[in-house]
């Protein structure tokens, strides 16, 4: 991946805001915030900086980047960006070990 696109994936995940929609069918109120934190997710992102990455972590930063281009091109909320997403790569790719 380009270094850019690198940079689009992580402010997506750690720093940008987006409407969180997913339990809108389940009554709750959308709203426009951060990502809930993620130990998986903080994990992955140092070891690519480390230079010591696993496949998963690929995966996760390439989900990613598809969620954030899906939002960005058709203003879409969290719950459509990411299944759309999820159709390519999946967003939770590593065995939940924590």
């Amino acid at each position: 991946m380009k270094p850019t696109n690198i940079k689009r994936a992580k402010d997506h995940v750690f720093n940008d805001k987006h409407l969180l929609d997913q339990y809108a069918s389940l009554g709750e109120e959308p709203e426009y915030a951060r990502f809930d934190p993620s130990l998986e997710q903080a994990l992955a992102w140092k070891r690519l900086q480390r230079g010591d990455f696993t496949e998963n972590d690929k995966t996760w930063v390439k989900h990613e980047f598809a969620e954030h281009c899906h939002e960005s091109k058709h203003d879409a909320g969290y719950a459509e960006s990411h299944e759309r997403a999820e159709r390519l790569f999946k967003g939770y790719p590593w065995d939940n070990n924590y």
